[in-house]
């Protein structure tokens, strides 16, 4: 799926990475967490599921069982996470990803034209006062401050939903002053 991200202030690419899906990217960065999932897999075998498919209900996969801590390596074969398995009970189980995980890859205007300025030009990047916003629709979402918005993140019916988002998506657009740099990017998961 594409989707049409804005990113408002400098650094857009610094703010859009705080997104990524380290399954797709493989950029193991500070947004990367080790999330525990031990329960989960251990809750799964106890209602019945085998091992392999508890494994797999924690999102890893059974190439990742380890039955020594000494042998974990983030770097290469356990870089998505590890289950320790000591005489067939899970000891600990550690999915890596970035919870924050929205695309898996972008491209700097894509498969949108971008901004329609108001000199007549198109272009993903531009400042604000450049931009003709009465031929501009509204986006999939906007970073703003390194802050992720979105229609899926407000609350109501769909026409309700969107209605605020409209809202708030000009509330964002209209805080920003007018020297502050616009990038659209085409995003895809």
């Amino acid at each position: 799926m594409h989707f049409l991200v804005l990113v408002i202030g400098e650094n857009p690419e610094q703010q859009l990475q705080k997104y990524h899906e380290f399954e797709a990217t493989e950029d193991d960065d500070e947004y990367v967490l080790n999330i525990d999932v031990t329960n989960k897999i251990i809750t799964q075998m106890n209602n019945g599921d085998s091992l392999r498919k508890a494994i797999y209900g924690g999102g890893l996969d059974t190439e990742c069982i380890i039955n020594d801590e000494n042998n974990i390596n983030i770097s290469d074969d356990h870089r998505f996470g590890y289950v320790l398995v000591k005489n067939g009970k899970v000891i600990k189980a550690i999915k890596r990803t970035n919870p924050n995980g929205k695309w898996a890859g972008y491209q700097l205007g894509g498969r949108f034209d971008g901004f329609k300025l108001k000199l007549g030009k198109v272009s993903p990047v531009a400042f604000k006062k450049d931009i003709d916003f009465t031929q501009f629709n509204v986006t999939y979402a906007v970073i703003k401050d390194s802050q992720w918005f979105s229609k899926e993140d407000i609350e109501g019916s769909s026409q309700e939903a969107g209605e605020k988002w409209r809202a708030k998506y000009w509330e964002m657009v209209n805080s920003a002053p007018d020297d502050t740099l616009f990038c659209l990017y085409d995003c895809h998961t």
